[in-house]
């Protein structure tokens, strides 16, 4: 897909828009396989120098889209806001507390940074580009940290509410998770068709949708899914009031091992 969809974007530059995800970063091109895969496939070429390039395409990939000031599109979901209230007393440097935490808005998003090669949660600087591409739904109201994964957000409907009046939108498009994720997370819809309508309400509607079916498809059968996967297609006059979801399974394929994952991993990093 990476030989396939820059070229097709310069084809066709007012038709295709790419966006950044979590995966497109160091540390997760290196521990998933695509660091090894290059390595394997160009074993004669310049592969370092290829892979150098292609992190930098990585970081120059947009964090999210807005179509049409309607639709707010990313791969994680909402962030932070990153102007935290003045205290009148003087503390000695601290960790934010679930407290702290606030919803940010689209004019904070434009001026942040997209976080380079390798987004990190630890630097002010990029903490929105993370939220934006790790954070998840939860069920329950109010905004904490997405101690899961270890990074970004969990945001609640109030938050997905309060994110789409206050930025005028009427729908949020995300991925992230996969049809395996959300078997283990209690209050959340299925993704075994391929999308869900997480949220609902006065001002909008929050949206999954997942576009790889049998995921993930190199485990072992019982760890398998089998799920069928979808596409979004929005439609004037009123784009994003009514999202039109495509669900399509996946073809026959050979079998051979399409991930070359890193020998030394530890799951709790990443």
């Amino acid at each position: 897909s990476l030989s396939l969809s820059p070229p097709t974007q310069l084809c066709y530059p007012g038709s295709v828009f790419l966006t950044r995800g979590n995966h497109e970063s160091t540390s997760c091109t290196q521990a998933y396989g695509f660091y090894k895969e290059l390595s394997m496939k160009y074993p004669d070429s310049n592969w370092e120098r290829m892979y150098q390039l292609c992190k930098g395409v990585f970081a120059a990939l947009p964090l999210c889209a807005i179509i049409e000031d309607r639709v707010y599109v990313a791969h994680g979901g909402l962030f932070r806001s990153t102007q935290h209230k003045q205290h009148k007393k003087k503390h000695k440097k601290r960790k934010h507390s679930k407290k702290d935490l606030t919803i940010g808005n689209l004019d904070q998003l434009r001026a942040a940074s997209k976080g380079g090669h390798d987004p990190d949660n630890t630097i002010a600087s990029q903490i929105i580009s993370t939220d934006v591409l790790w954070s998840d739904p939860q069920s329950s109201n109010g905004l904490a940290p997405n101690e899961n994964r270890g990074i970004g957000l969990l945001f609640g409907p109030d938050m997905t509410e309060q994110f789409l009046r206050e930025n005028k939108l009427k729908l949020i498009i995300r991925s992230h998770e996969g049809p395996d994720a959300r078997l283990y997370r209690e209050g959340m819809k299925s993704l075994l068709q391929g999308y869900a309508v997480d949220y609902d309400g006065d001002s909008g509607k929050l949206v999954t949708v997942f576009s790889a079916p049998d995921y993930p498809m190199n485990a072992d059968p019982e760890e398998r899914t089998f799920n069928t996967a979808a596409y979004v297609i929005l439609k004037h006059p009123n784009i994003g009031d009514d999202p039109e979801f495509k669900v399509f399974s996946a073809k026959p394929r050979p079998q051979f091992d399409a991930v070359f994952f890193e020998d030394e991993y530890d799951d709790e990093e990443y």
